[in-house]
């Protein structure tokens, strides 16, 4: 009788344990003299006694006990390739596009770069046309049949006013294609592109704010130094006017976290949230982009979230999320209207073959963060044709838990997928490479914050 290492064990009170099982998603309660004399006899060999025999039976049912080791690994490659199958139904495409590198703005946190920011190139009509040749050959080849993909604007920042016939070429081929398009801006210009918005119902915004204007004009400042609040505040009133949906972001670390309560009290007094169309959420600026000790833990920010709106979580929450890999995943896999729980085979839309960033250098790249850096990419584009490497695209790939050392008997693996590969390239200086983060803390936040929730479903 081999007992599972792949389950995750929390305490909810002194009685009761909270049994997470990583392989088959079987999430249970269980008193802990129970469960500590089972795993006691199962470790030492010895009978189980017969009053047991029903809890054994279920254990043997929701994946926690095997025969053996090997029934165990058996079981899993026969739910990898379920999962995986799932997987590749369900890759949304994401084709980023950016416009330019360069940005009117310098915030502290950027890590784009001083020569990114100065670099005001812009991606030339020839070049788009490509790209989008190469996007309309995609759908009408059926590569996007499974799940309608959207195409993204990035930079730098996308809406400078130098970027204008592009973003209009795009949103044209947006509407003629039925495809959504995802704005990523620092939202200073919109009132140069609100009229060219209004055209549109296929478009979604993401702005940024971090915190009150006290706060925020010291973090995301104008390339003349001046803060950008006011300026932001208003645009978003222009976007609720014509009724874009806005993503309402704020990037958060331990310089702005004690903020975003003043932050919570003005979006209350602007009424956003009431509209329909403003989606307040938080994300931590990673510690590898910011390259100090002011970046915060995925845990650590959770554990701020809670205490900053104890509903967080709740319909009527300001903040409707972290936007954070392991947060987001657990979210996932703690709802109970999610029937067949995803395992995290591998970590981001940079590893799962479903993302092409586009800069204007030429060049192509998987994750956001690689765009314009001439470094990882995974293929070239020109006026005449797009040209993806598939064996870099596979380095990309095939960075999965299978074939990552570290990562294939980790108890966290199933729900890690490895870790940030930028992390891996920026901080263990090799992609091949897991980079562990806080997952373990991070869940314990989650579990504890949810705990009497798991205890009122008993």
């Amino acid at each position: 009788m081999y007992f599972t290492k792949r389950v995750l064990e929390f305490k909810l009170n002194e009685k009761y344990l909270l049994l997470f099982n990583t392989i088959s998603s079987a999430l249970d309660i269980i008193d802990f003299q129970s469960f500590k004399e089972i795993k006691e006899n199962i470790d030492s060999g010895k009978n189980i006694n017969y009053d047991k025999t029903d809890l054994i039976n279920q254990f043997y049912q929701r994946g926690y006990l095997f025969d053996d080791e090997a029934s165990e690994i058996k079981l899993i490659n026969k739910l990898a390739a379920i999962h995986q199958e799932d997987l590749s139904n369900g890759v949304q495409r994401n084709y980023t596009i950016c416009p330019t590198m360069g940005c009117n703005l310098r915030c502290v946190y950027c890590f784009e770069g001083e020569d990114n920011h100065c670099n005001h190139s812009c991606l030339t009509q020839a070049q788009l046309n490509t790209i989008l040749t190469f996007i309309k050959n995609d759908l009408n080849n059926n590569v996007c049949n499974k799940k309608k993909p959207v195409i993204s604007l990035y930079g730098g920042e996308p809406l400078l006013i130098s970027n204008y016939s592009i973003i209009e070429n795009v949103l044209d081929f947006a509407s003629l294609y039925k495809l959504e398009v995802r704005i990523v801006t620092n939202g200073t210009t919109i009132s140069k592109f609100k009229d060219l918005l209004k055209k549109y119902d296929n478009v979604a915004i993401q702005i940024t704010l971090d915190g009150a204007k006290r706060i925020h004009d010291l973090r995301r400042i104008t390339a003349s130094r001046t803060g950008s609040f006011d300026t932001i505040v208003q645009n978003i009133d222009e976007l609720i006017k014509i009724g874009v949906p806005t993503h309402l972001r704020t990037n958060i670390d331990y310089k702005n976290i004690e903020s975003l309560a003043e932050l919570i009290g003005f979006i209350k007094m602007k009424k956003w949230v009431e509209t329909g169309l403003v989606y307040p959420y938080v994300a931590p600026v990673l510690d590898y982009c910011d390259g100090s000790e002011k970046s915060m833990k995925e845990s650590d920010l959770y554990k701020a979230m809670v205490k900053i709106e104890p509903n967080f979580g709740c319909p009527d929450s300001i903040i409707k999320k972290i936007s954070s890999p392991c947060i987001n995943f657990l979210n996932v896999f703690f709802d109970p209207k999610v029937k067949l729980k995803p395992w995290k085979m591998s970590y981001c839309e940079a590893t799962s073959g479903g993302n092409f960033v586009f800069s204007p250098d030429g060049n192509i790249s998987t994750c956001l963060m690689l765009a314009g850096k001439g470094v990882y990419q995974i293929g070239t584009f020109d006026a005449s044709e797009v040209r993806i490497d598939s064996n870099k695209l596979n380095t990309w790939t095939e960075r999965t838990i299978y074939n990552l050392e570290k990562c294939k008997d980790c108890k966290y693996s199933l729900i890690c997928g490895g870790g940030c590969p930028m992390a891996a390239i920026n901080l263990n200086k090799d992609l091949e490479c897991p980079f562990c983060s806080d997952i373990a803390a991070t869940i314990e936040a989650f579990v504890e914050h949810h705990k009497n929730d798991f205890l009122k479903g008993m």
